[in-house]
């Protein structure tokens, strides 16, 4: 499926749990956003999660080099496999020699780190492999749930409540690619051929149709705004 019709699907499945949203549940949003002299930090915490939502949603893709989340984090990096690999080694090289005038920026180097990290990971990966299995998802969600605790350790106080939006935007990405024809190999293991064939629903679409570009991305687009105003 297209990216796009990814982060519909995302945002789609997201409000529909939207009760699982804590500790400011997403059901809650519509009343308060329509509430004057809305808390500042009511409307960071809504926009913070959306965006974990929107990562979920596009992060399996980052196995392939010129996905959406693929340029947004890499730039011009993230095009192919070549300048994902070069350009991963030259930021992990740079995290390491950070210049002592840059000390005063204590998160550039972890920003090396993980974009150079994430970097030769598209170079190296197979395409709706690792990424999209259950194995992939449990070590992402390590790894995010990880960057979480840090975020909560510097003071963001709703850096817990980011984990579950990115959790169903990831899951529902799994689920929407098990509709595509390629399918996914949800159970895939590194160097175990047996677990890598990949499989899809008896229904299928394809990548880039009409049903993936109209039908599902606008029917996602419908009941997030029918979610909206129903608790509203």
């Amino acid at each position: 499926m297209t990216g796009k019709t990814h982060v519909a699907i995302g945002f789609a499945v997201a409000v529909a749990g939207g009760h699982l949203m804590q500790p400011i549940s997403l059901e809650t949003y519509p009343n308060l956003l329509l509430q004057e002299g809305v808390p500042s930090s009511v409307l960071i915490q809504l926009l913070a999660m959306a965006v974990a939502v929107w990562v979920g949603s596009m992060a399996p893709d980052l196995d392939q080099p010129g996905s959406t989340l693929s340029r947004d984090i890499g730039g011009p990096l993230g095009r192919t496999k070549t300048t994902a690999f070069v350009g991963g080694l030259i930021l992990l090289y740079l995290a390491t020699r950070l210049p002592a005038t840059l000390s005063f920026m204590p998160y550039l180097r972890w920003g090396f780190l993980v974009v150079g990290g994430i970097l030769i990971m598209m170079a190296i990966l197979k395409h709706r492999g690792l990424t999209h299995s259950l194995l992939g998802m449990g070590l992402v969600c390590i790894a995010v749930h990880w960057g979480l605790l840090v975020l909560l350790a510097e003071g963001v106080s709703f850096a817990n409540s980011l984990f579950l939006p990115f959790l169903i935007g990831y899951g529902a990405h799994l689920v929407a690619d098990g509709f595509t024809k390629s399918g996914i190999a949800p159970l895939y293991l590194p160097f175990v051929p047996m677990t890598q064939k990949h499989w899809h629903f008896p229904i299928y679409i394809r990548t880039g149709s009409y049903v993936d570009r109209v039908v599902l991305r606008f029917g996602a687009m419908f009941l997030i705004i029918v979610g909206f105003v129903y608790w509203a």
